[in-house]
């Protein structure tokens, strides 16, 4: 992460970082995605992700 910040401004290592989560699995990421772009509060997108997780 150091090397990144070192070469990239700060605005391109944060939406790198959002979005390429870590440890989160395939199924669940595209889900987010899905939510993200159908939703555009975070109440809704929060009750929706509530939904998939089951």
């Amino acid at each position: 992460m150091e090397r990144w910040e070192k070469k990239l401004d700060r605005d391109t290592v944060i939406e790198i970082r959002m979005n390429h989560p870590c440890g989160i699995p395939k199924e669940n990421k595209i889900a987010m995605l899905k939510i993200k772009e159908k939703y555009s509060d975070i109440e809704s997108r929060i009750i929706e992700f509530s939904k998939h997780l089951g």
